[in-house]
């Protein structure tokens, strides 16, 4: 129970510093805190890299055949099954997982400790890729929950403007134009296309400029050229 405990603390605190860097890395509150604790319950690239690369061990020093597409697909349902132990078992998960490996596959129970070496030395890189899985998850949720507030064409490359922070893509301005929905975007500036729906002020300058501001985090303030104001007028 004592050792339970402490794995469940450091768990914990592994995952408390995963929410602040993923926080750090422009990604929203609410989305950080829902994304990383469901990653470090069911989300394990690692751990069923892990589990595959263990079949496939013992595929190779006993010449298991898989020439077939069922072959190959159980493998991967084993390593499914395997994995949701490690989840559902905190302590003792790892082991029942690879007896559950040579049970299903058919092979020998003397193979347990070649198989529990294995799971010590990939352990960790195995873990990495569990963080980092969950890290981009969160981005592309963050990417598709909060969408696009602006593009900013930057010579070869694009600025895109989201509700999280600044990123560049390589995509011209004038080819997302094409691709985007013009009764989602509008064309400000020759260099500038905005959602509509991030416009959250429109301003005339003394000096009879236009410009307009963001909803983004950073509130972003984007100039209006004089041959595309009646864009926005007609808005």
């Amino acid at each position: 129970l004592a050792e339970y405990d402490k794995q469940l603390l450091d768990t914990v605190k592994k995952q408390k510093e995963d929410i602040e860097t993923t926080k750090k890395m422009g990604v929203p509150d609410d989305i950080a805190e829902t994304t990383i604790p469901l990653g470090t319950s069911f989300h394990k690239d690692g751990s069923i890299i892990g589990s595959v690369f263990k079949i496939m061990f013992l595929v190779g020093l006993f010449g298991t055949s898989l020439a077939t597409t069922g072959d190959v697909l159980g493998v991967f349902g084993v390593a499914l099954l395997a994995n949701l132990l490690i989840t559902a078992v905190p302590i003792g998960g790892g082991t029942i997982s690879e007896m559950l490996i040579i049970t299903m596959l058919g092979y020998p129970v003397a193979v347990l400790p070649i198989l529990t070496i294995i799971a010590t030395i990939i352990d960790m890189p195995a873990t990495v890729l569990n963080v980092v899985g969950d890290d981009v998850s969160s981005m592309m949720v963050t990417r598709m929950v909060d969408g696009k507030n602006a593009f900013q064409s930057e010579e070869k490359y694009t600025t895109v403007y989201a509700s999280n922070g600044k990123f560049i893509i390589s995509t011209p301005l004038i080819e997302l134009e094409k691709r985007l929905d013009p009764a989602q975007f509008v064309r400000v500036h020759r260099a500038h296309l905005i959602a509509i729906d991030a416009i959250t002020e429109y301003q005339r300058l003394p000096n009879g400029h236009f410009t307009i501001k963001l909803h983004d985090k950073d509130h972003s303030v984007i100039p209006v050229s004089r041959n595309f104001v009646s864009n926005l007028h007609s808005l």
